[in-house]
């Protein structure tokens, strides 16, 4: 038999700021006399201490569960004085509701402002109630942390779900769209809303984005009877799902929405045919986003559609051969996020749990990353859920029981502290607060003794999470600065790395960020091949760290990314960077202070071998000079690419006096006499 969540709650403590919470619970016990069922809910409060102490706990610490409690007093005590079970059987019944009565006004109100108004309101006060729902069962300690993010997953996708019917009704009623029935008009169309990251995995945070990407079916184009193009449809489509679900009324938001994963999103429409990211993926996608799409998953508009895309794309996902090029690619995806900071000197304000070291992120890289390499021979590693996965990777042997049961239980503990961290006030944050007040009161939110038992058991867990990290990959080199990290996966700025590119001298770190992680997308000729890219990657740290030093280092960057953008292809040029470092010093002196060697150099860069050659010196003896010339051409017979020739050998030397004058190896007057022999 079910029973009822008055029954099954533990005991809170009280919250460290009793008066804010006696206030706010006398505001909410007088407010109870407006409702119908005012006796009911006295009763439930009077004679059931651990009801009231769960309003009191969350009065006095979280603003945001305070105006919910406040907003939807009677639902409330809906969930306090039913199972939870019935609780989420009731709120999705409730989130099916909105369809059906916007399919009625659909039919009478004719204002499309009128429907979508009342359609906003719905889905907020939707949100609330979840929101509410979930936050009361999780300090309460009726649901795990598995379950709490299982099921803010599952009702998550079920507002993205009747978000995109309602607006394909709202298509069917401009004459865009063609209805087959009534139910699921998204299902009866090409549009696929695809989830990743935390909700696609469903292991969606208290507070998150939700990270989309949207997609139509261009193979096969269904029920669409509009003028536009498909595209232009689906993008509009988009946009409208982007605002129904993210704009910020008096009621709140519905989520933040995320579509920033989708095949090179600075450069691509807010939605995608199928054909293009296939092609996209199969050509030029990266490791980072094959660990992105282990976690992908239809969750609205025609599901059929979504998870046949999601089985064609596994051979890109899941390789069963990987070669030593993609393995390295792979690792780089860890070594990029190495750092050599320690917590010796550790500080629990402003700690994000998230991008920290020893955080969230370092877990899920740990196993994705393992996926990504084995995950190709062996079906049982595949899943979604880091925390199956890690499970999985010990039953098949690829990691050992200790890391298995460390990793899962600091994630655990990271998961549920970061939960409570943004359910004080709704933020998408992963920070823990900078003021000590705050901190007290969230180890309290938590269920600890204080902030300093918060700040060991924080510790002992980072500190477990850095030691099998450490182990991951333990031959390859950290990608990293002495300044910190740097990371320039995904497709968002890192803030540790901002900081480090910062303490670089990088003023503008943010599009610094962006041009590098732009470089993996394959718009230059230089950056197409994997094998360029991967040696693009290994070289960051050394190219930011040079130039760093130039006086100007935002402008030579960007100077250097002009660079890049010219070239007609990067292996060899990268190449010779990687096996002769100290050209990278040249590169950077000469794009910074001299326009016209750097102009030459981008029409010609394979001149850069002439600056490691040792016969620079030779140049002052005339013979030399006569004898280098004249072995240049002798595979040239027609007087006109014998001419051509000579005027390209003239450049390549002049080039290769003017680098020498422009470091000071040689005076002024020796140059002189350099250009001199050349000419005679």
């Amino acid at each position: 038999m079910k029973k009822k969540l008055k029954d099954i709650l533990c005991e809170l403590e009280p919250p460290p700021d009793l008066l804010k919470a006696n206030n706010n619970f006398d505001i909410f016990y007088s407010n109870i006399k407006h409702s119908t069922n005012s006796n009911l809910y006295y009763n439930i409060i009077n004679n059931n201490s651990n009801v009231r102490k769960l309003l009191i706990h969350i009065f006095g610490i979280s603003d945001f569960l305070t105006l919910c409690l406040n907003k939807n007093l009677e639902y409330f005590f809906s969930i306090i004085d039913n199972s939870p079970e019935d609780s989420q059987t009731n709120l999705v019944s409730d989130i099916n509701s909105v369809y059906g009565k916007y399919y009625e006004k659909i039919k009478n109100i004719k204002d499309s402002e009128i429907r979508n108004k009342e359609l906003f309101k719905d889905l907020r006060l939707l949100k609330q109630k979840l929101s509410l729902l979930v936050a009361i069962n999780d300090l309460t300690k009726v649901w795990s942390l598995t379950q709490v993010i299982e099921k803010l997953s599952f009702l998550a996708d079920q507002l993205i779900k009747i978000s995109v019917d309602c607006l394909m009704l709202d298509a069917y009623k401009n004459g865009e769209f063609k209805l087959n029935s009534a139910s699921n008009p998204g299902h009866q169309s090409s549009y696929i809303i695809l989830a990743v990251g935390k909700l696609g995995g469903n292991e969606l945070n208290y507070s998150s984005d939700v990270d989309l990407i949207a997609l139509y079916d261009d193979n096969n184009v269904i029920n669409y009877s509009g003028s536009k193009s498909p595209q232009e449809f689906f993008v509009k489509i988009t946009s409208a799902l982007v605002k129904i679900l993210s704009e910020r009324t008096e009621d709140g938001y519905v989520f933040r929405t995320d579509f920033r994963l989708r095949p090179d999103a600075g450069a691509t429409p807010l939605a995608l045919s199928v054909t293009a990211a296939e092609t996209y993926y199969e050509s030029v996608g990266q490791n980072w986003e094959r660990a992105a799409m282990i976690k992908a998953r239809p969750i609205a508009g025609n599901i059929k559609a979504g998870n046949m895309f999601i089985k064609n794309l596994k051979p890109f996902i899941w390789r069963k051969n990987l070669d030593y090029a993609a393995i390295s690619d792979i690792k780089s995806i860890k070594r990029q996020i190495d750092s050599r900071e320690n917590n010796s000197n550790f500080k629990i304000k402003g700690f994000n749990v998230k991008l920290g070291r020893g955080g969230i992120r370092e877990i899920e890289f740990f196993a994705q990353t393992q996926q990504l390499i084995y995950g190709g021979k062996n079906y049982n590693i595949r899943s979604s859920s880091t925390i199956e996965a890690l499970i999985e990777l010990q039953k098949n042997n690829y990691i050992t029981k200790e890391a298995r049961e460390d990793l899962i239980n600091s994630y655990i503990f990271l998961r549920n502290l970061e939960h409570k961290i943004q359910m004080i006030s709704d933020e998408q944050t992963h920070s823990i607060p900078t003021d000590s007040n705050k901190i007290h009161m969230l180890s309290k939110f938590l269920g600890l003794k204080d902030k300093n038992f918060l700040k060991k058991q924080l510790l002992q867990n980072l500190d477990n999470v850095q030691r099998h990290y450490k182990k991951l990959f333990k031959d390859s080199s950290p990608l990293v600065s002495n300044h910190g990290s740097l990371v320039f996966t995904g497709s968002e700025d890192d803030p540790r790395t901002i900081n480090t590119l910062e303490k670089l001298g990088f003023n503008d770190s943010k599009n610094i960020s962006k041009i590098i992680r732009e470089w993996h997308h394959s718009r230059y000729r230089a950056t197409r091949s994997i094998r360029a890219r991967e040696i693009l990657t290994d070289m960051i740290p050394l190219i930011l760290n040079e130039f760093s030093k130039t006086s100007e280092p935002d402008v030579s960057f960007k100077k250097f990314d002009q660079f890049l953008s010219r070239l007609p292809e990067g292996v060899q040029l990268f190449s010779l960077f990687q096996s002769n470092p100290n050209l990278l010093n040249l590169l950077a002196e000469i794009i910074a202070t001299s326009p016209y060697l750097s102009e030459f150099l981008e029409k010609s860069p394979n001149v850069l071998d002439i600056l490691i050659s040792d016969d620079f010196k030779k140049l002052k003896n005339k013979d030399f000079i006569l004898n280098d010339l004249s072995s240049h051409l002798n595979y040239y017979d027609n007087f006109q690419d014998i001419l051509d020739q000579t005027r390209i050998w003239a450049r390549e030397r002049r080039f290769q006096i003017g680098i020498h004058l422009l470091r000071g190896n040689i005076s002024g007057t020796e140059s002189a006499q350099l250009f001199t022999n050349l000419a005679v």
